[in-house]
């Protein structure tokens, strides 16, 4: 494994040991907001619950509504006395009763305060539950939406890579020449080579001869394939040739390095689903003009929308 392969798995996993942070921050947070605002508020102590308790003792009207006291009177005043005790033992037994019934009523409401607490904590805990589940669901698209990502890019690559791989490479082998006295014409021939693993099609070639002098460019000929679709198949050739007329000045003068011929060669083919447009130049000066075979001086390949 590359370096560079290490630290992009690094940078990977830092993306994912960072998310898989945030998730768990953002679930605690979010829990703890929840149980904040979903905590009942407990009910406070009523009145009713504190309400006072009389002793045996207690008589309502006072003590001398004790019936020893009531004893010791005569007449009219024991009856006024009698009637009055009456009244008051009345209203007392009145308000015992109207305090019962609120202390009953505050128990219900006690009781009913206890249920919704209980149900509002256990709809806290679904709350919460559900939450983790979203988050967790959540996660668990999120690494499944990466992993899609991740598989995708493995599968173009490998794609790229495969098509690189396979499709056909041309290239030119050598190109060689025949300079004959005039008025014989001389003989320019490229031939294009496929170094690929695949077939070459929709073949076309230009080859095109010059003679450079001084920065200037005189053609002396050009040469199309006639080839239509034709298919190279690996490890295999296409050779063109172009003929021109060099005479013995034209000679001398590349001798006498006061000029040289270009040979260029420019050919189209399709590979890995694409028009590629590949030139290649060689030159034939005084260093090489009794060897045969030109010298390449560049070569260069491209994208093309067509052949031109």
């Amino acid at each position: 494994m590359s370096d560079g392969d290490r630290s992009d798995r690094l940078k990977d996993w830092l993306k994912t040991y960072r998310f898989a942070v945030g998730i768990f921050a953002f679930g605690i947070v979010g829990t703890a907001v929840a149980l904040w605002s979903l905590q009942p508020w407990q009910p406070n102590p009523t009145a009713q619950d504190r309400i006072e308790q009389h002793g045996d003792e207690y008589h309502p009207g006072g003590p001398n509504c004790r019936p020893e006291a009531l004893d010791r009177l005569t007449g009219d005043n024991a009856r006024v006395e009698a009637e009055r005790c009456a009244e008051k033992a009345q209203q007392h037994a009145a308000q015992q009763n109207d305090l019962i019934q609120q202390r009953r009523m505050a128990e219900a409401a006690e009781a009913m305060n206890r249920l919704t607490a209980v149900q509002t904590r256990t709809q806290t805990f679904e709350a919460v539950v559900i939450w983790w589940a979203f988050l967790a669901a959540f996660a668990a698209a999120f690494y499944a939406w990466r992993a899609a990502q991740a598989a995708e890019g493995e599968l173009d690559h490998a794609r790229t890579v495969s098509a690189q791989v396979i499709r056909p490479y041309l290239a030119v082998e050598k190109v060689t020449f025949d300079l004959r006295d005039e008025p014989n014409e001389s003989k320019f021939t490229a031939c294009i080579k496929n170094f690929g693993q695949t077939a070459a099609s929709d073949y076309r070639c230009h080859l095109h001869v010059k003679i450079v002098e001084k920065g200037e460019h005189l053609t002396l000929r050009e040469k199309k394939s006639l080839s239509v679709d034709l298919l190279i198949a690996p490890a295999s050739s296409h050779t063109i040739s172009a003929w021109a007329v060099i005479s013995a000045d034209q000679k001398r003068q590349i001798k006498r390095r006061e000029s040289h011929i270009q040979v260029k060669a420019r050919f189209f083919y399709a590979a890995a689903g694409r028009r590629k447009q590949h030139t290649h130049r060689a030159v034939i000066n005084a260093d090489n003009i009794d060897e045969g075979v030109a010298a390449r001086r560049d070569a260069q390949e491209s994208d093309v929308e067509q052949d031109t």
